[in-house]
């Protein structure tokens, strides 16, 4: 009955251990040299990333600017060395990125809102905080002033700061000053005494 049963279970019976055989230790596993630092390829991102991964790899970052389409503003066009080529510890990574060009801001002081705001886009330019302050020169509704100033030159794109004029300033309350002349008379013993009239 058992030699039936461990025929359907396929029973085999432990393996005697092997005696007098040493286990061969694996062998080390040699490893390859590290191959030199290589200059990762950055062309096309943009300036800020560019600048992080060379200054993470220990470069010096230089950047020149080229004018360029709207579409590569901010974007690195060219780098020096190229992508692939082994680097330095404390070399130089130049970055050629691309530049937006610069626009003069348009001299809206005294204009309405509506036609200020339509200049400066037509210069290029966005628009970034609105204020208001009272104006004695300038009508309610009005540019009073610009930041960047008018004649400023800056990259196309850049925000310009405006503020309104909003009325005129209160009038400052009068004051009726007592003029009232003062005499004074010496009295014997030196001092004076204040008359008023």
């Amino acid at each position: 009955m058992w030699r039936s049963l461990g025929t359907v279970l396929r029973v085999r019976p432990p393996e005697p251990a092997d005696e007098g055989i040493e286990a061969v230790p694996p062998q080390a596993v040699v490893a390859a040299p590290p191959s030199p630092e290589l200059v990762p390829d950055v062309v096309g991102l943009p300036v800020g990333d560019a600048r992080r991964i060379g200054r993470m790899l220990g470069q010096r970052v230089y950047v020149i600017e080229q004018a360029v389409a709207d579409t590569l503003w901010g974007r690195v066009l060219e780098q020096e060395p190229a992508a692939g080529r082994p680097f330095e510890p404390d070399g130089l990574l130049v970055l050629t990125v691309g530049a937006r060009p610069h626009v003069t801001v348009p001299d809206v002081r005294g204009r309405a809102e509506d036609d200020a705001l339509s200049l400066l886009q037509q210069a290029g330019l966005g628009t970034a905080r609105r204020a208001t302050r009272r104006s004695d020169r300038v009508p309610e509704g009005h540019v009073v002033r610009t930041r960047p100033r008018a004649g400023a030159e800056v990259p196309v794109g850049s925000l310009v700061s405006y503020v309104i004029a909003a009325g005129l300033r209160p009038a400052q309350p009068s004051r009726e000053l007592d003029r009232r002349r003062v005499r004074a008379t010496r009295l014997p013993d030196g001092s004076f005494q204040r008359d008023e009239d």
